[in-house]
């Protein structure tokens, strides 16, 4: 990003050249370290940016775990990012936007932060901060891509009414609010299902999950939606103890784990996301953002992947 701040400038009170502000801000190894750490944190406090057409723009992927969906995501953008000649780097912790700030580099990619860290990035920040995966949370100065969860929603939705189910579950056991509830339940009503429910829960436990299944399979649900790639293996295990019988009794559906998904007993019915889509989709509003321009009105949300039937889907069982 520009502004009133130039190289020129920062070597002034420096006490430099240029060419040396040039290569500290570049990642120039040519640069005495106690030099670097000085033109770094004037342009730092004067939120300078070199233009993104003069030098080599340096981008952080900012996650707090490391699993399937966080390990896809990561590799979307990092093609991207090579097909424009960016350099990226991981960062493993969620530091505040305060500290971010400090090392100096130019935007931020972030997998699924918290609504207080995105107040906090727009109080304390000018750099472009593109989130993912954030269900529609964030706007304004911050931009989000994202998986459509209506879409999904709706391929998972239409392939277990052509079996025959119309009491669905969909399990959510991720945190303080319903992720993409009001988007399932829009899909529901498309498709003319009345009695689809949703389970919402903080975290995931054995206990509770079968308490729920219990309930659930008592009230007629005949089908599970279970939205977390990483329970795949365990919900299918722990069905199978309780002497339940897939997809006799119960079909199952979850999103994709290619470790884990196909592996199952039986293998499981998932639906996946186009994770270079997403990284493309996440770079070009990146490259907007470096020249200043303004975020999409609303989050842009991109098409899931075609579902992919395994053994874990069948008809409806007869009652």
């Amino acid at each position: 990003m520009t502004n009133k701040m130039t190289m020129k400038k920062i070597a002034e009170l420096a006490g430099c050249s240029i060419s040396q502000v040039s290569r500290a801000l570049n990642g120039n190894s040519m640069v005495a370290p106690e030099m670097r750490d000085r033109i770094q944190k004037i342009a730092a406090k004067y939120h300078f940016r070199i233009n993104i057409t003069s030098h080599h723009v340096r981008l952080c992927f900012l996650k707090t775990d490391f699993g399937y969906f966080s390990e896809h995501m990561l590799a979307g953008i990092e093609k991207a990012c090579a097909k424009r000649g960016w350099i990226l780097y991981t960062v493993n912790k969620m530091s505040s936007p305060k500290e971010l700030g400090e090392q100096f580099f130019d935007g931020y990619f972030c997998l699924t932060a918290g609504k207080e860290f995105q107040e906090k990035w727009i109080k304390y920040q000018k750099l472009p901060l593109v989130m993912l995966n954030s269900y529609g949370l964030y706007g304004g100065e911050v931009c989000s891509v994202e998986p459509d969860p209506y879409d999904g929603s709706l391929k998972v939705l239409r392939h277990l009414k052509s079996l025959g189910h119309r009491k669905i579950a969909r399990i959510n056991y991720c945190g303080d609010f319903m992720r993409g509830y009001d988007e399932f339940m829009c899909a529901a009503q498309k498709l003319k299902l009345s009695d689809v429910v949703e389970i919402c829960d903080k975290s995931f436990s054995s206990e509770r999950f079968l308490e729920d299944v219990k309930r659930l399979t008592a009230s007629g649900v005949t089908a599970l939606f279970i939205i977390h790639q990483h329970l795949a293996f365990k919900t299918v295990q722990l069905l199978k103890s309780q002497g339940y019988k897939i997809p006799e009794d119960l079909s199952v559906v979850t999103y994709m784990n290619e470790d884990i998904s196909e592996f199952c007993d039986p293998p499981v019915t998932t639906l996946d996301f186009d994770y270079d889509e997403i990284g493309k989709k996440a770079c070009e509003i990146m490259a907007m953002r470096l020249q200043s321009l303004p975020c999409p009105d609303k989050a842009i949300r991109l098409p899931c992947l075609p579902l992919i039937i395994r053994k874990s889907t069948g008809p409806v069982p007869k009652r």
